[in-house]
């Protein structure tokens, strides 16, 4: 037949490669390249063999289409099939869920550090109390005001110069006495006990205010009694000064003073009204002037500010360094 050559060097070429396959099993499934050719030639040739597997493409009947399926299986790669792999069956894992066991826990809480607060010890501010300056003539010790009964008043505050402001009642222009107190200066010498020398001259008590008291009368010493005395004011100086041209003045004012007060016993201040008993004001005085009495009506200061300005003069005519207060009327509304 005509096909025989094509096959027969066909099959002496699956031949060759199926001897260097390897050596054939006895018994193959269709499909087995190492037994399918064999069982082919002994199926077309009649060649005994130990493979039946003739039929290659398992169509029941060997034919020359087993030898075109065995070329297929030989040269043409086939590609393999995966293998499954097997999916393993979950098996539940049992969880243990741990029971909490309560634990302690300690919060340490920072002791907080103690700053010690430092307590300052009170210092004590003592009272205020005016300097003496030092001078040749006679040293101020205390100029200021008491009561009509003769207990001292209160300064309540001072002016821009720091001198003490005494503030009266609404109204109240006078009823009040003037007191001045003084120790010797550098001449070791006091003021005569006489506030005037006779009205003439500068006086021994130098006092003076900057505006008229009462009616301002040039008068000098018109202070009564009447009726044979007239009664009036006296002349403010303003600026205050102490000289030949206002010695009138000085004199009219420093004739409203008493004699003054060389032991304490004899003072006209009370300086501590639980005790009630008379006495200077400041220990270190030596001598005291008051006015002869309460400021008279006829005296009456004015409302506002008047200030008031004083020195006092040796025996030697020694003068010593001013003092100044305020007297502050409350005007009635």
């Amino acid at each position: 037949m005509a096909w025989r050559p094509f096959l027969t060097s066909s099959l002496a070429a699956l031949l060759i490669l199926a001897l260097r396959a390897g050596t054939p099993r006895a018994q193959a499934a269709p499909g087995d390249v190492n037994c399918d050719l064999p069982a082919l030639i002994t199926a077309l040739f009649g060649t005994p063999g130990a493979c039946t597997t003739a039929d290659v493409n398992s169509d029941g009947v060997v034919s020359a289409a087993d030898l075109t399926a065995l070329e297929i299986e030989i040269f043409v790669p086939t590609t393999p099939s995966a293998t499954p792999s097997s999916t393993p069956t979950h098996v539940p894992t049992q969880t243990i869920t741990p029971t909490p066991v309560a634990t302690q826990t300690f919060t340490l809480t920072p002791v907080p550090s103690i700053t010690p607060t430092v307590t300052r010890t009170p210092s004590i501010t003592p009272t205020a109390t005016a300097t003496i300056p030092i001078s040749v003539g006679p040293m101020i010790t205390f100029f200021g005001l008491t009561t009509a009964d003769n207990l001292l008043m209160t300064p309540d505050s001072t002016d821009a110069q720091g001198n003490p402001v005494y503030t009266l009642g609404p109204g109240v222009q006078a009823g009040f006495f003037i007191v001045v107190e003084a120790e010797a200066g550098t001449s070791g010498l006091l003021p005569s006990v006489q506030p005037t020398n006779n009205l003439v001259g500068l006086p021994n008590l130098q006092i003076e205010a900057n505006r008229d008291l009462g009616n301002g009368s040039a008068a000098v010493c018109d202070n009564g009694p009447l009726p044979d005395n007239p009664l009036g004011g006296v002349p403010g100086i303003n600026p205050p000064r102490f000289d030949a041209s206002v010695s009138d003045a000085l004199n009219d004012f420093a004739c409203r003073f008493d004699v003054g007060a060389t032991s304490s016993n004899a003072a006209c201040t009370i300086p501590n009204p639980d005790s009630g008993a008379f006495g200077f004001v400041n220990a270190n005085s030596a001598i005291q002037f008051c006015t002869q009495q309460a400021v008279p009506f006829k005296m009456a200061f004015q409302s506002g500010d008047t200030l008031l300005t004083v020195r006092l003069q040796d025996t030697s005519g020694n003068v010593g360094v001013p003092r100044q207060v305020v007297v502050r009327v409350v005007r009635v509304q």
